[in-house]
């Protein structure tokens, strides 16, 4: 846990400014708990949150930056669940706004 608290911060310090830039408003910034789903180095992560509090956002983020810090990750490579049809078009949404996604299959 502490080794990923610490690669959390030398991700955060070094990508946090290119991901904030995403958003149109200049003030917007990540929060602490959003830069912690971007960046989790764990096989598996899983984020429950409320509806409203930015997990679609934190989703494309956390895709721009493992497609953009991982040579050997392509996107057919990432698998993400949404249960609704709103979901899905979410998705879409911001991995078009955020990364270039091409050959991707939304289901």
């Amino acid at each position: 846990e502490s080794y990923n608290t610490e690669w959390k911060e030398v991700m955060k310090a070094s990508h946090s400014n290119e991901l904030n830039s995403f958003f149109e408003d200049e003030s917007l910034s990540h929060t602490d708990q959003q830069f912690r789903a971007i960046f989790s180095n764990d096989n598996f992560n899983r984020v429950n949150a409320a509806a409203g509090t930015g997990k679609t956002t934190t989703f494309g983020r956390r895709v721009n930056f493992i497609l953009s810090e991982y040579d050997d990750v392509a996107a057919s490579d990432l698998l993400a669940i949404t249960f609704t049809r709103n979901g899905v078009s979410e998705m879409q949404t911001e991995l078009r706004e955020t990364f270039d996604i091409t050959g991707v299959e939304f289901v």
